[in-house]
């Protein structure tokens, strides 16, 4: 998923921030992006269809 290469480019760069309170920031909204893509979309997408489901 292009989507994924995107998010940790988004992490690399919230990683290198400095300020300790800004990444920190920056950190809990990247894990509720996180967060909100696995369950509101590829969760129930692979519920529905669990032949699209990625193999570990």
């Amino acid at each position: 998923m292009a989507l994924d290469v995107q998010l940790g480019d988004v992490d690399r760069v919230v990683s290198e921030i400095a300020d300790e309170h800004e990444r920190a920031a920056y950190v809990d909204a990247l894990g509720n992006v996180f967060r909100l893509l696995n369950e509101g979309f590829i969760r129930p997408i692979a519920r529905n269809y669990p032949d699209l489901e990625p193999e570990d």
